[in-house]
């Protein structure tokens, strides 16, 4: 068992309350996912049992959230607790309190670390401004306008040899998909929690949780990975699909039903992984 090193921030003297201001930060990041990603996996089981429903993606889940009781107060806590959650990534590539190291493997998380919090920065910024203006309708979207995705892989699909970059993307997507992979196989998420604040039977029903819900967040992970190389191959941005559309493509299959309602229960237990992850996880250095 190796010693746990507290977090070195800017000034010594105020190691104690820089460690626990970000505690907070990450905590209230991993309660905020938890619940937008528990939603979608519930609206995503609505779809998969009721014929005639659409497969649900992220701002399905921010306007579930605006329509109950205080729903945009809820809503811009929820962005808060991503901003949380984005603090906490930079933290990991900047200071390295996971310690990965400065070599090759461990930059290469943490440039992993990066691009997730670019991707919280957005859902984030996207969550504060529905909560703002209290819907996530937007009329161009109702009238079939292209999504964020395709109008950015359009740009890029747009200049020479930008199709290279795309399918480089769509690479990186696949990668993170097995890497959820992996991570769900192997189960190394539990150490990165603090045991002893755990009994027996909160770390029996941790590990299943935290193996179905990587795994499912790992499919989609590697299906939106596979239409971004797609689109690069083809050079057409309607190739590209997000969150929405991974679940979309599978009810085009006769059984499709069933995958996505098996994708749904691991979403769901996802977001009980992030919980989890917000009550016991360590963010400190080290080992238990």
């Amino acid at each position: 068992m190796s010693s746990m090193v507290p977090l070195r921030f800017f000034n010594p003297a105020t190691d104690d309350q820089a460690v626990t201001w970000l505690d907070y930060a990450a905590r209230v990041g991993y309660l905020a996912k938890g619940l937008v990603y528990g939603l979608v996996g519930v609206l995503a089981g609505k779809a998969a049992i009721e014929v005639g429903n659409s497969p649900p993606g992220q701002e399905d889940a921010f306007q579930a959230i605006i329509e109950a009781p205080f729903g945009r107060v809820i809503l811009g806590l929820t962005a808060v607790g991503i901003l949380g959650y984005v603090v906490w990534r930079a933290t990991q590539v900047i200071l390295d309190p996971d310690g990965k190291g400065d070599g090759w493997k461990g930059w290469f998380i943490r440039g992993g670390y990066a691009i997730s919090g670019l991707a919280y920065l957005v859902m984030g910024f996207q969550a504060g401004t529905f909560a703002w203006r209290g819907t996530t309708y937007d009329v161009g979207d109702a009238a079939g306008n292209a999504t964020g995705s395709e109008k950015a892989t359009g740009l890029m699909l747009g200049i020479p040899f930008g199709w290279i970059p795309v399918i480089l993307a769509g690479a990186v997507f696949v990668g993170i998909g097995f890497h959820h992979f992996w991570r769900s196989w192997t189960a190394k998420f539990m150490k990165d929690y603090d045991h002893t604040e755990m009994s027996d039977a909160e770390r029996k029903v941790v590990r299943p949780i935290g193996v179905i819900g990587l795994a499912a967040r790992g499919v989609t992970f590697l299906l939106i990975g596979l239409f971004l190389i797609r689109a690069g191959w083809w050079q057409n941005a309607g190739q590209v699909k997000g969150l929405e559309g991974a679940f979309e493509s599978l009810l085009g299959y006769t059984w499709g039903w069933i995958a996505l309602l098996a994708l749904a229960i691991g979403f769901v237990l996802y977001g009980l992984y992030c919980v989890s992850r917000a009550k016991y996880r360590r963010f400190v250095e080290g080992e238990v």
